[in-house]
């Protein structure tokens, strides 16, 4: 068979039907993915003899409760993990001598999210359901090709972390994301206008956003095989959004390290959020101390909130480049037969969450200990959080004065502790 084109092709200058030149990364993914499904053709069909095929459901419970202290109100509440939500799942693998076909689909439920003020979780039963999962995926000496929906390229971007205390603590996510904060009164000469102890009807999750790539959604994604520890990634996701990652796990010496960098670009369909970038990096030493450190950015986010808009002749403003530091310390060892206890110290500090000047830190403790046994984990942590608003135009709180520059309202701290367990088969 003579493969030879019949006519030189530039593949930089290929244009759709519209005339429009495609961009070379999506013609990389093309190749990408007719380079797997070719791999995936060439397969001996004399070995489909030998194929294992295996059905493994799987799942986990994970409730936990809480006293929640957010200025206003102190509560002992009954709620959701949303670190690590109740899932059920099934897994189904055809695994060939040179190839493994796998499905995969995933459901979450949550019966009592930690939302809104801690005065309005009394006797809440907001349930909620969703699938994570509806995935085929493809595995071959030439990587793994991804099909459906399921995790993008970017998602856990800022998600490395060797500390083993990701059920109590982990980066772009406090227990407590969903508790609304409570302004504090106008106090003179400190250039804050006052929210009079109303609810802001700002979740900490509005100022220290998750900003972890494009999530769990349909793509098609391509993963290359590892080479010295080193992996890429790349999918096309609903209406052309891409993404791009470059992972790294090894162990050096006494030292194991994980780690990501990843890109998302949502501008072919998002409105405000077109580009985001970040990483994270984890280390873990023999001796059992670890620490882990992540960064995320959207530089060019335009969206506008629509809490912020005020009467003429103020006019909304858009946000700015919000971006979050993460960095966590740990120590891991079995003191028990029990099995492992996994502790930790971390802090978070966001900017521009809502709009310009947005602040907000967090500092938690946490320990994790595994029933390993059991195949269950028992936690508890405490988490300290505190915001500011910056340049807000208009009121977004009741009692609220109009802000032009620099701190324009403060809120009291969210102080929470929690404990809970989760159950894992």
């Amino acid at each position: 068979m003579n493969l030879k084109a019949p006519y030189p092709v530039n593949f930089f200058k290929l244009k759709n039907k519209r005339g429009n030149q495609m961009k070379p990364y999506r013609i990389a993914l093309l190749g990408c993915v007719a380079a797997g499904i070719g791999a995936m053709a060439a397969v001996d069909a004399s070995a489909a003899a030998d194929v294992k095929k295996t059905v493994k459901m799987y799942g986990a419970v994970n409730r936990m409760a809480g006293v929640q202290a957010d200025g206003g109100t102190v509560r002992f509440n009954h709620l959701d993990n949303e670190n690590s939500v109740s899932v059920f799942g099934v897994r189904a693998k055809a695994k060939g001598a040179n190839v493994a076909i796998q499905a995969r689909f995933e459901w979450e439920f949550s019966l009592n999210r930690n939302r809104g003020p801690v005065a309005a979780q009394v006797a809440v039963n907001a349930s909620n359901s969703s699938g994570r999962y509806s995935d085929i995926s493809f595995t071959t000496n030439y990587g793994v090709l991804f099909m459906g929906h399921g995790q993008s390229s970017s998602d856990n971007m800022i998600k490395a972390d060797l500390s083993g205390t990701t059920l109590v603590m982990q980066s772009g996510r406090a227990l407590s994301s969903n508790m609304s904060f409570i302004g504090k009164p106008a106090a003179a000469g400190t250039g804050y206008s006052g929210g009079g102890g109303a609810n802001s009807a700002h979740q900490v999750m509005d100022y220290m956003p998750e900003m972890d790539g494009d999530s769990r959604t349909n793509r098609i994604r391509y993963d290359t095989p590892k080479f010295a520890g080193f992996g890429l990634s790349i999918d096309n996701a609903t209406g052309g959004r891409m993404n791009y990652a470059i992972t790294y796990g090894a162990k050096l010496g006494g030292f194991k390290i994980k780690s990501k960098i990843a890109h998302s670009n949502n501008s072919s369909t998002a409105r405000g959020q077109e580009d985001m970038t970040g990483g994270s990096i984890s280390v873990l030493h023999n001796s059992g101390v670890s620490a882990t450190y992540s960064y995320v950015v959207e530089p060019n986010r335009t969206d506008i909130d629509s809490a912020q808009e005020g009467a003429a002749p103020n006019s909304p403003r858009a946000t700015g480049r919000q971006a979050t530091h993460y960095g966590k310390v740990g120590y891991q060892a079995s003191f028990t037969d029990l099995g492992k206890t996994y502790m930790g110290v971390d802090f978070e500090r966001a900017f521009d969450g809502i709009v310009d000047g947005d602040r907000a830190t967090k500092i938690g403790v946490g320990v994790v200990q595994k029933l390993s046994a059991y195949g269950a984990e028992i936690y508890a942590a405490y988490e300290r959080i505190s915001a500011e608003s910056g340049n807000q135009v208009g009121t977004n709180v009741a009692g609220a004065g109009t802000g032009i520059n620099g701190r324009t309202l403060n809120f009291y701290d969210i102080n929470a502790g929690y404990f809970g367990a989760r159950v894992k088969w």
